[in-house]
């Protein structure tokens, strides 16, 4: 086919721009679908994951139910699904199972598991329960620092678990000034927590 100057000239300067960018164009085109196909991969591999983590949790509950030894389906739990919500509400049913039959000692380490490596949606319930057990072990002042690291919405809960911790030492004083002092910072939140706000007061009416 024959093409008059102008389109000669067109040609010759696509086929410049060409071996000049050409590669770039089609590195960066390549590295875009990878992209998306890496993406649709690891989306694919997190739902998987979740199917898997709750057949796992699944079996995990019905060991629990049988009254059977289920530490081998939590430690797969933790090892194999540690980023999904599930490892992380085994090892709060599991802690809360040994609590119940009184090996507080036992309870802390899926605690701990919690804290260092569960999902931060549990870290307040965690707190909460590795301070009970604490306190059952005598152990006030582990306790108590458990409690020190502040967590989204348990103000008032920790307050309390503090409160209780120094009435046990019999340090009404310092039970009364916990209670105080989170209950003023609740009423400087926006909006204010209405329940944590008559919770604290209630704590404080009935303290000794």
């Amino acid at each position: 086919m024959a093409y008059d100057l102008e389109e000669q000239e067109q040609i010759a300067q696509l086929k410049a721009f060409w071996q000049q960018w050409g590669k770039l164009i089609v590195g960066v085109v390549l590295v875009g679908i990878l992209a998306f196909a890496g993406y649709k991969g690891y989306e694919w591999y997190q739902k998987n994951q979740v199917v898997q983590a709750q057949a796992a949790f699944s079996a995990f509950n019905g060991t629990l139910a049988k009254k059977e030894d289920a530490t081998a389906q939590l430690n797969g739990l933790q090892n194999n699904f540690a980023k999904t919500n599930y490892a992380s509400l085994a090892s709060l049913q599991m802690a809360a199972v040994l609590a119940a039959d009184g090996k507080f000692e036992q309870a802390q380490a899926p605690l701990q598991w919690v804290l260092q490596h569960g999902q931060l949606e549990n870290q307040g319930a965690a707190r909460l329960r590795l301070a009970d057990v604490l306190m059952q072990l005598n152990k006030k002042d582990e306790a108590l620092k458990v409690l020190d690291t502040p967590v989204a919405h348990f103000d008032a809960a920790f307050a309390n678990k503090k409160a209780d911790i120094y009435l046990m030492g019999q340090d009404t004083a310092k039970a009364r000034e916990t209670l105080q002092s989170a209950l003023d910072h609740v009423k400087k939140t926006t909006p204010v927590d209405v329940m944590a706000v008559e919770s604290l007061e209630l704590k404080l009416k009935f303290l000794p």
